[in-house]
């Protein structure tokens, strides 16, 4: 459950050209520097470096994003119509991979999103699942798009508590 960098999850915004913000991993780096969901990062680096995502293209792009702890992370987001600099030191956080809410138009479903498969998502599926059944869902929706998977116990784990002992998932 631990990580380093600056602790979002993002996807590729491919209609703006740029990375769209998605999460923001609590006491992480990102959050205490002022990072949002849905932030849109449009470029990486700064001064003479600064390039656009649009011409780097994704791949390029997060790989610069990327880096050791330590080290930092420059970039410029969209917020709304304003731009706005960050330079974000890389450091070790701890991984949110479990998120939930109560679906606003039927109070009834339970969102529950899956972004890893790490040694503490059971845990964290596990209270995720228990304050929704106490919010008084019945009803669950699982979101595991952009997941890219993990440690196979772990995704067994999360399995074995909603199935019935003696029934089989296949790996």
């Amino acid at each position: 459950g631990s990580s380093q960098g600056i602790g979002v999850t993002v996807v590729n915004n491919q209609e703006l050209n740029c990375i769209e913000v998605v999460h923001v991993n609590s006491q992480s780096p990102a959050e205490k520097a002022g990072l949002k969901i849905g932030d849109l990062i449009t470029h990486v680096g700064t001064g003479d470096k600064k390039q656009s995502v649009a011409d780097l293209g994704y791949d390029r792009a997060m790989n610069m994003l990327g880096g050791e702890s330590g080290t930092f992370a420059e970039f410029t987001v969209k917020r709304g119509e304003k731009l706005h600099d960050f330079k974000i030191e890389r450091k070790a956080f701890t991984v949110d991979s479990v998120l939930h809410h109560v679906y606003a138009a039927e109070p009834s479903v339970g969102i529950v999103k899956i972004t890893e498969f790490n040694l503490t998502t059971r845990k964290h599926f596990c209270q995720a699942m228990d304050a929704l059944i106490q919010a008084g869902c019945s009803k669950f929706v699982f979101d595991v798009r952009n997941n890219p998977g993990g440690d196979l116990r772990s995704i067994g784990a999360v399995l074995s508590y909603m199935l019935n002992n003696g029934d089989v998932f296949i790996r």
